[in-house]
């Protein structure tokens, strides 16, 4: 199936054209590792763009915020289980109790 796949893609190029097959998993275990960003900009292909700490405290604030809302949202989505409410269930019995 995969060599369909790619000999499909294949078919689709002409010879100046290089075809990068990537994996986003492995088959075995990793001895090292190759970051394609910083080879690129090892090679002069890529630059990356200086950031203020005030601009990196924000973009860290703003990745913090849309992580919780994704949460929240598969919560609600994935809740078949009633989880959300026992725990919520929980929380609240568990401040009765210290009172």
């Amino acid at each position: 199936m995969a060599d369909e796949v790619v000999g499909h893609r294949l078919s689709l190029v002409d010879e100046r054209t290089v075809l990068f097959i990537i994996s986003d998993h492995g088959f075995g275990p990793v001895h090292k590792y190759f970051h394609v960003n910083r080879f690129l900009a090892d090679h002069g292909l890529i630059a990356f763009k200086e950031e203020s700490d005030e601009q990196q405290r924000t973009r860290i604030r703003s990745w913090r915020g849309q992580a919780l809302q994704l949460a929240v949202a598969s919560m609600r989505r994935l809740d078949f289980l009633r989880l959300r409410q026992r725990l919520l269930d929980n929380v609240a019995r568990y401040r009765l109790r210290r009172m």
